[in-house]
C-alpha cells in the first residue's frame, strides 16, 4: 500500500511551533470576521463592542493574577 503524500499545509502543521502560531493567528482572524459581520448587520454597535472588549480584558487580567 502506498503512503499518502502530505500537502505542504499538512507537513507544516506537524511542526508544533508552526501549529501554535497558526492556531493563534487563525483564532484572531475568525474573531475579526465575526465582529465584522455583527457590525455590518447592525447586531452590535461599536460602543457595545467596546464595552464587551473592556470587560474581557479586565477578566483576562484578573484570571492571570
Amino acid at each position: 500500500m502506498t503512503k499518502k503524500q502530505l500537502s505542504t499545509f499538512e507537513r507544516e502543521m506537524q511542526d508544533s511551533l508552526f501549529r501554535e502560531q497558526f492556531e493563534t493567528e487563525y483564532s484572531g482572524f475568525l474573531l475579526s470576521e465575526i465582529i465584522n459581520v455583527l457590525m455590518k448587520n447592525g447586531i452590535i454597535t461599536l460602543l457595545s463592542l467596546n464595552a464587551v472588549l473592556a470587560f474581557l480584558i479586565r477578566l483576562t487580567v484578573t484570571l492571570k493574577n
